[in-house]
């Protein structure tokens, strides 16, 4: 049985095409990988501040019942100041 001839342009042409569809999928999946990274990121971040805020919320809940916003702020030097101020910093 003999196979009809080979179309060199048609080869090529198919050839090409899986290429691209290779590199479109590629790209796809590196896209895919970025999101999933940012993502697993932000879910850190998040993790971060809702632990910070448990534990500042105990000191929170102490300075207020005791009426005074800077007892727990007491030893470094500047009581009742809870953050630094804006102002320029010489």
């Amino acid at each position: 049985m003999l196979f009809p001839p080979i179309d060199v342009a048609v080869l090529i042409r198919d050839v090409n095409a899986s290429n691209e569809a290779v590199e479109d999928q590629c790209l796809r999946t590196r896209q895919a990988a970025d999101i999933a990274d940012r993502s697993a990121c932000a879910a850190d971040q998040a993790v971060t501040e809702a632990v910070r805020k448990e534990v500042a919320a105990p000191t929170a809940r102490a300075a207020a019942a005791t009426g005074d916003p800077g007892s727990h702020n007491r030893g470094l030097g500047r009581p009742g100041l809870l953050f630094r101020s804006a102002g320029p910093r010489w």
